[in-house]
């Protein structure tokens, strides 16, 4: 409990899961399930920040400690049981308001036996804030705060003898400090006992509280997380080997420099660690803890790792084993394996795989299904000359990334029409404001973009800066910075009038990738803000490209998760396939709440010559060879696949054929069908042999009840039967 600065059911990939608290399950042996649980469940609490009234009621001048909403309640619960899925521990860690407090009347502050932990934690927050102001040289978090603190209560001081304690965190964020272990920012001031994560991955754990106060103006935000069991709360569970991070697969966003290992009783006072990559070389470790009397939840080992890489590119493996662990007497080692891996990746082949001349009707394309994946999303557009000027005349084709205190869409300054875009530092607004031209460029390989502006009331530390992103934004590259000119908020520089423009050349690295653009408004070193007020900041119209071209008319179409095959055609197109025009496709994943970023770009060209065996080729099964060859190696070659309406990639769907029957002295085979054989351009007839060499025709087949059917004459001197399909359109 040192101080930080800074099963109900089994977990099922899916939304619908994602608002549950507790009681979540997950394969951490399989990548995709972990990668589903983290994009739904982890996430699932990540929007709390975008919440104005999560604290609400209190006061610092009238001492009131506030409540928080139910929803930053959940938020929190969610977070730690998703952690505690993670470690393989009960994850269905109860925040009920009715749980009280531990300790006893021998305390020297308790608060009586009815104060709950919900209420002991709400205090203890309210107290780690009040004397956490933004004016204080250094902030301070303690288990036994003195009576002369600021806003102390009894029921404050008990909440912070028995919680895990952050100031400058609070809700979802206070956890994740907990379990890393050190600032999430910085990196270097962390518990080397991994005493907050013990507490909150303890085996026997089954009730817990939070206490969160949001920041304002002058006092800091902060968290109080009340982990102590009263013994009567405590599960009876068996002894289990808990590691952080956890063994199989983990996201490397929660990869911390501190790890443990823990195991309920177990001495780990003489025990030893080492640590392997998937190259066979040793990491070097440090081990911080294992001391096996101090009580902070489960008796541990705690190391410190170097080379350990945050975010990694490929899946990486580390061998964990931990030799001379004393449990009940007797000295046994325990290795496991953890997979750090992007969870922002899949490893999953996104492209699609079928004809780049599919008929006008359309054709059918494959995919790799994603095992676990909620949602497959089939995108179809044109590549056109991005010929188009982005004003700000509407807010089309536009991510909105500013602050709500001002609009992205001026009437104050513009090159044309009646609107511009400014980007400003609002008081209260991050130092980093931006919008996206929502719109999927095609460079050339000597593309360029364009675009005016005109600086308002900009300091001179101020940066604008136009980026470029191949990956859908999840990272994005400076091509371009315009710096500001002046700090003297009451002077209004006239110099650019909107007549100054930047011409910003795209690298011809980016040539034939899907791209898009961020204008992007940042501060280099320094602080201060911009008015709200229009003539603040940088305003920005009229951006256009040369060399480019654009994916438009985008259409969506959805599918299950586990599709393999998605269709191009009049609906997935959103209207008749056009000859000769020029589509785009690609297919994107989503797990959770997440949607990966989208495979590679197929481009394909409609031909309405296709007719017969070549449309039904390029249609279905782009990848055969000739119209006699025989793909599937069944005995059927691939024309009369085509024919029979059979597939000839398939050497298993030919039980419906070449199975005759006697009837009225005749041996009849028959197929069912459903093919029209003029249109198709073939003729299918049956043939009959004494000695598979010299074949005679014996009549055309006919279609009758939605069967293919021919008949051979018994009386003829024959042994053998097959069918036969003749062209009448060479294919």
């Amino acid at each position: 409990m040192l101080a930080f600065f800074a099963p109900v059911f089994a977990w099922q990939p899916g939304p619908g899961n994602a608002s549950a608290v507790s009681g979540f399950t997950v394969d951490t042996t399989s990548r995709n399930d972990v990668a589903s649980f983290y994009h739904s469940v982890y996430a699932e609490s990540e929007g709390y920040k975008s919440r104005s009234n999560d604290w609400y009621g209190g006061s610092y001048s009238g001492n009131n400690h506030g409540s928080t909403t139910q929803a930053l309640k959940d938020d929190v619960q969610r977070r730690v049981n998703f952690y505690r899925a993670m470690a393989g521990v009960p994850a269905n860690i109860d925040f009920s308001s009715t749980h009280t407090v531990a300790g006893s009347d021998a305390d020297t502050f308790y608060p009586g036996a009815a104060t709950t932990k919900q209420a002991a934690a709400q205090r203890a927050a309210f107290m780690m804030s009040a004397r956490n102001t933004y004016s204080v040289s250094s902030w301070l978090t303690s288990h036994d705060p003195a009576s002369s603190w600021p806003k102390f209560t009894t029921a404050g001081y008990n909440g912070c003898r028995y919680s895990n304690l952050a100031v400058g965190r609070y809700g979802p964020a206070a956890i994740d400090a907990y379990v890393r272990e050190n600032n999430v920012d910085t990196l270097t001031v962390y518990d080397a006992t991994a005493g907050h994560r013990r507490w909150i991955l303890y085996s026997r754990a089954t009730t817990m509280a939070t206490g969160d106060i949001t920041p304002s103006s002058s006092y800091a935000e902060s968290n109080a997380l009340y982990i102590f069991q009263r013994q009567e709360e405590k599960l009876d569970v068996s002894q289990q080997f808990i590691a952080w991070p956890n063994q199989g697969y983990c996201p490397d966003v929660l990869v911390p420099t501190h790890w443990s290992l823990s195991y309920w009783g177990a001495d780990f006072s003489s025990a030893s660690v080492s640590v392997v990559n998937a190259s066979g070389s040793t990491i070097p470790t440090t081990i911080s803890d294992a001391n096996p009397n101090i009580f902070k939840g489960d008796n541990s080992l705690v190391w410190r790792m170097s080379s350990i890489n945050n975010s990694v590119s490929q899946d990486t493996d580390y061998h964990v084993t931990v030799s001379n662990i004393m449990i009940n007497g007797v000295a046994q080692s325990y290795s496991y394996t953890v997979k750090v891996f992007d969870v922002d990746s899949l490893n999953e082949d996104q492209s699609l795989s079928g004809s780049q001349i599919p008929p006008v009707s359309g054709a059918r394309y494959e995919v790799e299904p994603v095992i676990g994946a909620d949602e497959v999303q089939f995108e179809v557009t044109k590549s056109l000359a991005a010929n188009w000027n982005q004003g700000a005349e509407t807010a089309y084709n536009l991510i909105d990334q500013t602050s709500s205190a001002y609009a992205l869409r001026t009437t104050k300054f513009k090159r044309s029409g009646s609107y511009s875009y400014r980007l400003s530092f609002p008081s209260g607004a991050d130092l980093f404001e931006s919008f996206v031209v929502d719109r999927t460029i095609i460079p050339s390989s000597n593309a360029a973009l364009k675009y005016y502006y005109r600086r308002g009331f900009m300091l001179s530390t101020s940066r604008l800066r136009v980026e470029i992103t191949n990956n859908d934004g999840l990272s994005w590259t400076a091509l371009n910075t315009l710096s500001g000119n002046s700090e003297n908020m009451g002077y209004m520089p006239t110099d650019d009038n909107f007549n100054g423009y930047r011409t910003v050349s795209i690298p011809s690295s980016y040539a034939g990738q899907p791209v898009k653009f961020r204008f992007a408004f940042y501060k280099e070193g320094g602080s201060g803000y911009l008015s709200s007020t229009d003539g603040a900041g940088v305003y920005i119209d009229e951006v256009t490209l040369s060399g480019c071209n654009w994916l438009t008319e985008r259409v969506n179409t959805s599918y299950s998760g586990d599709a393999s095959v998605v269709s191009f055609d009049s609906t997935s197109a959103g209207a008749a396939l056009q000859d000769g025009v020029q589509y785009i496709l690609r297919k994107r994943t989503r797990m959770g709440n997440y949607w990966y970023p989208y495979g590679p770009m197929l481009t394909v060209v409609p031909d309405a010559a296709l007719v017969g065996w070549e449309a039904w080729k390029e249609a279905d099964f782009s990848g055969i060879d000739s119209f006699s060859d025989d793909d599937d190696g069944d005995g059927l070659g691939n024309g009369l696949e085509f024919a029979l309406g059979l597939d000839p990639t398939n050497a298993f769907d030919t039980g419906t054929v070449l199975k005759p029957y006697v009837e009225d002295g005749y041996l009849v085979l028959e197929s069912p069908f459903s093919g029209n054989l003029a249109t198709m351009g073939v003729e299918l007839r049956g043939q009959y042999s004494q000695d598979l060499e010299l074949w005679a025709n014996s009549g055309v087949a006919e279609v009758v009840d939605g069967k293919i059917r021919i008949k051979v004459d018994l009386d003829l001197d024959a042994r053998f039967f097959r069918w036969k399909v003749d062209v009448l359109a060479t294919p």
